[in-house]
């Protein structure tokens, strides 16, 4: 009997862990930026109103340390070659570094409810001189497909 509960005990650790990956298919349903003064604009919200198909946009992550997007055709031209990417996980911190010209390295904290990830950078002063813009934090929601 103790055998019997200790593999179960096992079975649910594990996949609670797996469940806790970034590995898969996701699609984006939140990307919300915060301004330094505290103001919160809904980036997903408007992107959806100027191009509703990015509601069916697909994120990669692979194991094998790459990043891709796909897109329907004639929906955000260009996004798929400029979201290449690979992606490492240091703790709880994922960095993407795009292929696109220019490359660009970006860290994220990452958290996990359920089928939910949720992205969070916050932005450095000296991010913020290099792109000229007053954003605090950003944090994008993505769900499990």
């Amino acid at each position: 009997m103790k055998n019997i509960i200790t593999s179960i005990a096992i079975l649910l650790v594990s996949a609670q862990l797996s469940a806790q990956s970034i590995i898969g298919t996701w699609k984006r349903t939140g990307n919300l930026m915060e301004d330094i003064g505290g103001k919160k604009t809904d980036l997903q919200k408007i992107m959806l109103q100027s191009s509703p198909c990015i509601a069916t946009i697909k994120y990669m992550f692979d194991a094998n340390g790459k990043h891709t997007v796909k897109a329907p055709a004639n929906c955000m031209e260009g996004i798929e070659e400029m979201s290449k990417a690979n992606w490492k996980m240091q703790g709880k911190k994922l960095i993407i570094t795009t292929i696109a010209n220019p490359i660009t390295v970006t860290d994220y904290t990452l958290a996990f409810t359920g089928n939910t990830m949720i992205m969070t950078h916050l932005y450095s002063e000296a991010e913020r001189k290099q792109y000229s813009i007053k954003t605090n934090k950003i944090i994008i929601t993505y769900q499990r497909l």
